[in-house]
């Protein structure tokens, strides 16, 4: 008795598993089916022991063993189903959808199933229990082994079946309260469930992800090798069709590509950067000695450094800023009482030097005259759409960039396309070309543009270049702006990194702008370098945008360069020399209102981040964003989730390969709460998504150079263009809806974290602003 009583516990309990198990494979997550399906556990081991009481004298009979096991089973599983639908007036199981079944009730493969599983387990429990009976004789703990697993098996047994009446009783009207405990009954196990077949599941998916970045990886760079040849030749005819090069040009070019790897470690050891380093470190260990000096020496410096600590910890609390900007300090100061303070003041300042501020009010002043909003062109916008023109107001009233109307805008979702048509452009100028782009790196692209500036040189055009010292440290020599000028360029290396520690270093020229004749306008996420193209693989396919202005609203572009150029550089009295109609007397033509507009550090308004809020907050069936880092402060989070909530459709896509890993890691941190609210998050699968742009309700869109991060939104000088009902507007949204077929959705499920990693990373969400 003893004997059938284990095998009845054991069997039941497999049974319960393989309940557990087939669900979860068919549902792909944890769905504890045994407090759903208790009744049919016990099924299990009935049927062995009916099949062990029965055919154990037939043991050596195979056919009969078969057959018998069979019947047994198939008998077995059609009395238990009237039974339960007599009792609980429910329909536990139908097989009316199986080959060969009665009633709904058996059917003949399980009847195949009862024959071969109950054959096996007959056949497992006699080798067993030959077994089991010789280490009885010998050691006496095995008695108490049976016990325990006795008392486990029936205490699974007990509590499934017990899940299952109170969930027929929950199903009755008349005991409701009984479904609030099968609730939380049920919820509790599908906890436990979960929490172990999802990290199972999420460690499959990270593996799958990782697996087809490194293929994706591989895949484009075989392409690229294989292709190098051709796309430099295309680019270098494009760039100049007289001057088609040969096979042997072709392969040395080729073969340069390959050596700048091989010289990149001394290029580290004779850059500046490495010895403006070296000094910074220098002054920051010279800082920490001199603090921890003072503060050995007396007890009451090291009490007044505390209080300054408080102090300025207060101060920043007052302070008109960005709240996560204010929690890295204040988190920094608790954790040094005694150098927080000090360390605030050396490194806390985050707008420019005030010498730079100075420079930039002063000719912002000169050009405001030339920034007149025409009047017709606001009326013209108020009937329209108010809301729209309230936001326009809002922009000219905090950058003094007006909105204008007779401007053609072109898209481009790659910047191949729009480095094809830039070469165009300007090898059409004829009186002026300004450029203003973070980054110049040597090569195909900018090495294009510079052989056209060139002979716009010598034909007397007037060409300008600003490019950010900081942006080109690894990329150009630091005398690059004399070579430049020896060829006639005019140009300005912008805040010129020195090895002084200062957090002014933090103010860069992030934009990027390409000015033609006044009437030609670029900008976008694009700068002049040769992964913007595609002519090397970096990271992957590079996915970035950029638009072509032609028309009045040039004017504003023209403007930004000019200030920031005079600011340093002073070479202009006369601006209006430079706007669109001078060089182009014929009337523009264009669909709806652009608005370009500027954003510095140097006013404690976020423009580019309100701008992004606002049409988050008058979006009302869709906002689809490119961004290629996520970094944003609780205002923004807040504005997406809101979105979200109110039933607007917000995808959000970044990239797939990440180009700092870092930095990666701090922008899916962001995720979570996003994708909580709602949020649709897609990540770019064949590599780096550069790209910085909205696009809503068709109406409404920007593009530009600003990223969703603290740098961009508020220590960088950006540009962007606020478009409403213009053509491109829709070629914008074309290009997103074909860019999510080639992302990955991402799921809560692929963010599960453990403990040390979210220290991890909140500790780089409370750095993230200082940076």
């Amino acid at each position: 008795m003893e004997y059938l009583l284990i095998i009845f516990f054991i069997y039941s309990c497999i049974g319960w598993a393989a309940e557990v198990a087939e669900e979860a494979v068919n549902t792909n997550s944890f769905v504890n089916r045994g407090f759903l399906n208790g009744p049919i556990c016990p099924i299990y081991g009935v049927g062995i022991v009916l099949m062990t009481v029965c055919l154990e004298a037939f043991d050596d009979q195979l056919l009969i063993l078969f057959l018998g096991c069979g019947a047994i089973g198939t008998a077995l599983e059609y009395i238990t189903s009237i039974l339960l639908e007599k009792i609980t007036h429910i329909r536990w199981w139908d097989y009316s959808n199986q080959p060969l079944q009665f009633q709904g009730r058996i059917c003949l493969p399980f009847s195949a199933f009862w024959a071969f599983a109950g054959m096996l387990c007959l056949k497992i429990n006699q080798f067993f229990a030959i077994r089991i009976g010789r280490i009885q004789k010998q050691y006496d703990f095995w008695s108490h082994i049976q016990t325990g697993i006795l008392i486990l098996c029936g205490i699974v047994l007990i509590l499934d079946i017990l899940g299952t009446i109170v969930t027929v009783l929950s199903l009755q009207n008349k005991f409701k309260r009984l479904g609030v405990i099968e609730e939380r009954i049920r919820s509790f196990s599908h906890g436990i469930g979960n929490w172990i077949y999802e990290n199972v599941y999420i460690r499959k998916m990270r593996a799958k992800l990782k697996q087809e970045s490194e293929e994706v990886r591989r895949r484009y760079k075989k392409e690229r090798e294989q292709k190098l040849l051709k796309v430099l030749e295309k680019r270098m005819i494009l760039a100049a069709p007289d001057m088609a090069p040969d096979q042997e040009t072709l392969e040395r070019i080729e073969r340069e590509q390959k050596k700048k790897k091989r010289r990149l470690f001394t290029r580290i050891m004779l850059s500046r950067v490495l010895w403006t380093g070296i000094c910074i470190l220098a002054e920051i260990v010279w800082i920490a000695v001199l603090l921890t000096k003072f503060a050995k020496a007396s007890a009451t410096i090291s009490i007044c450094l505390t209080l300054l600590s408080a102090c300025i910890s207060l101060y920043i609390v007052s302070k008109n800023e960005n709240s996560a900007y204010k929690i890295g300090w204040i988190m920094i100061i608790m954790s040094l009482p005694v150098f927080g303070g000090l360390l605030y003041i050396f490194m806390g300042n985050k707008n420019p030097s005030r010498a730079m501020r100075l420079q930039i009010k002063k000719v912002h002043q000169e050009i405001k005259e030339y920034l007149v909003q025409n009047s017709d062109v606001e009326s013209e916008l108020q009937k329209k759409e108010e809301r729209m023109a309230g936001s326009s107001r809002y922009l000219y009233s905090n950058t003094d960039y007006p909105v204008w109307e007779h401007t053609k805008t072109k898209y481009f979702p790659v910047g191949e396309f729009m480095f094809a048509d830039m070469l165009e452009e300007l090898k059409k100028a004829e009186h002026f070309i300004f450029l203003e782009y973070f980054i110049v790196e040597d090569g195909i692209f900018w090495g294009s543009i510079l052989e056209i500036l060139k002979e716009k040189v010598k034909a007397g055009v007037d060409v300008r270049v600003i490019y950010d010292d900081v942006g080109c440290l690894m990329l150009l020599p630091k005398h690059y702006k004399i070579e430049l000028e020896e060829a006639g360029i005019q140009c300005i290396a912008f805040n010129p990194f020195n090895p002084v520690f200062s957090m002014v270093m933090n103010n860069r020229d992030h934009r990027k702008i390409m000015v033609i004749d006044g009437h030609t306008a670029y900008t976008g996420g694009i700068n002049l370098a040769d992964e913007y193209i595609n002519v090397i693989d970096r990271y992957g396919h590079w996915k970035d945008t950029g638009m072509k202005f032609y028309g009045e609203a040039a004017a504003n572009f023209t403007l930004m360069f000019l200030e920031m150029w005079n600011a340093f550089r002073k070479t202009d009295d006369d601006y209006s020399q430079y706007l669109p109609h001078v060089w182009h007397p014929e009337p523009f033509e264009g669909e709806g209102f652009v608005q370009p507009f500027s954003d510095t550090p140097l006013d404690d308004e976020p423009t580019a981040e309100n701008i992004y809020i606002d049409i988050l907050n008058q979006a009302s069936r869709y906002v689809y964003i490119f961004t290629p880092y996520l970094i944003i402060s609780d205002t923004m989070r807040h504005a997406l989730c809101m979105a979200a909530g109110r039933g607007v459709d917000v995808k959000i896509i970044t990239p797939g390969v990440p180009d700092k890993k870092v930095i990666y890691r701090l922008t899916r941190s962001n995720y979570k709460e996003l994708l909580k609210a709602g949020v649709e998050i897609y990540e770019y699968t064949p590599g780096f998504l550069h790209a910085k742009s909205y696009v809503s309700d068709d109406r409404i869109a920007v593009i530009g150079s600003i990223n969703m991060d603290y740098r961009s939104l508020y220590l960088h000088f950006e540009c962007g263009a606020y478009l409403y009902q213009t053509d491109s507007i829709m070629e914008m949204k074309d290009d997103v809806e074909i860019t999510l077929k080639q992302s990955r959705k991402v799921e809560l499920i692929h963010l599960k974290q453990g403990i040390l990693e979210r220290i991890f990373d909140a500790v780089l969400s409370i750095i993230s602003p200082l940076v």
